[in-house]
């Protein structure tokens, strides 16, 4: 459903940039630099800007898409701030005192859903079951990869839509150099046309990768934040569950 609701924000956030770019290039004087801006963003629709309006589609989704993401990873890291487990130093957690924990996160988890509420309780079944702290951290080990691997899954989409940008501005110069080629044969004396077809097949893979720059450093960007709430999630289990349990305690 929300995927569905970015989209149709993406096509609006489109049509506003390529409506505005063909207003400013049917008004801008022709061979302005203002006429090359609005012409580079899709101005001059007919002969090339389509392909420009598809590669905001693009960019608009994936961009959406990334911050539905980055509000999701917040979300979760807001989890540590609920102090499901002590972190008083010298804290001391005793074998028969899991299931109490386990029974408080279980009480936790109906009032928030965190992925750190579940991996807690995993833990600490396993402990119950298994009695082995090596046992235990490995659970949380393996966990945390399937839970990477989970959301790398999500993340399909905008990665197919990230390798549709640069991809749209490159069919859009291939059409551009193949309309030229065309004028060119069949009127080789119309120069000023030949040459702006050929612009605007250009046009479409300088806008292309730009975009491309910008959606993938952002994508780079949440990838990390992502990477790092999931190590701060394995080191807050190691260091406030696994390592204070008292294994030796009678």
């Amino acid at each position: 459903m929300e995927k569905s609701r970015n989209l149709i924000w993406a096509i609006a956030s489109s049509v506003i940039v390529i409506t505005l770019s063909i207003f400013g290039f049917e008004l801008s004087e022709t061979s302005s630099i203002l006429s090359r801006i609005f012409k580079l963003f899709g101005g001059d629709f007919i002969t090339g800007g389509y392909i420009q309006f598809l590669t905001f589609i693009m960019f608009f989704w994936a961009m959406l898409e990334m911050n539905k993401r980055k509000k999701e990873i917040n979300f979760e890291h807001s989890g540590f701030d609920i102090e499901a487990l002590p972190k008083k130093a010298n804290f001391v957690i005793y074998p028969e005192e899991i299931n109490n924990i386990r029974l408080r996160i279980q009480e936790l988890e109906k009032s928030h859903n965190y992925l750190l509420l579940k991996l807690i309780k995993k833990a600490c079944t396993k402990f119950i079951r298994t009695k082995s702290v090596a046992e235990t951290q490995e659970i949380i080990s393996s966990q945390i990869k399937v839970n990477l691997t989970h959301s790398e899954s999500a993340q399909s989409m905008t990665n197919y839509m990230l390798w549709a940008i640069p991809s749209f501005g490159f069919i859009g110069t291939v059409l551009g150099i193949s309309n030229a080629l065309a004028m060119a044969a069949t009127n080789p004396n119309d120069i000023e046309v030949i040459t702006g077809l050929l612009s605007v097949a250009f046009d479409t893979t300088l806008i292309a990768l730009l975009l491309s720059v910008i959606a993938m450093w952002f994508f780079h960007y949440i990838g990390e934040k992502e990477s790092k709430f999931h190590a701060d999630m394995e080191e807050y289990l190691n260091d406030n569950l696994v390592n204070r349990i008292d294994t030796q305690h009678e």
